[in-house]
């Protein structure tokens, strides 16, 4: 499980009586993503090293060789949006054909 930060947005708090939004932000689940895995490599790693493993979890999820849960919500495709707290709680999964073929190669 990884834990990201939800950035607010400043400028819809500021700009009107969007006081709801200092509560609840929506992202996209990519938006999640990025910082899910941000916060897994380090805020100090290479951008490149960050473009290769964002890449690389936007095919598995694409490919349906993950499943991902924000906040105990299982999230499938790319343009779901998602209303986060102050913290969003990320979770990754193997699908149960990514499983057996993971399996067979150790047999």
């Amino acid at each position: 499980m990884i834990h990201v930060r939800v950035p607010l947005d400043l400028n819809a708090i500021a700009n009107g009586d969007a006081s709801a939004f200092a509560l609840a932000t929506p992202l996209s689940l990519v938006q999640i993503l990025a910082l899910a895995v941000r916060q897994s490599i380090g805020e100090r790693a290479p951008r490149d090293l960050f473009e290769r493993n964002f890449e690389r979890t936007l095919a598995a999820l694409d490919s349906g060789d993950i499943t991902v849960t924000v906040d105990g919500r299982e999230c499938r495709r790319l343009d779901d949006v998602i209303v986060c707290g102050t913290n969003a709680s990320v979770r990754f999964f193997l699908s149960h054909a990514r499983l057996s073929s993971i399996a067979a190669f150790f047999r």
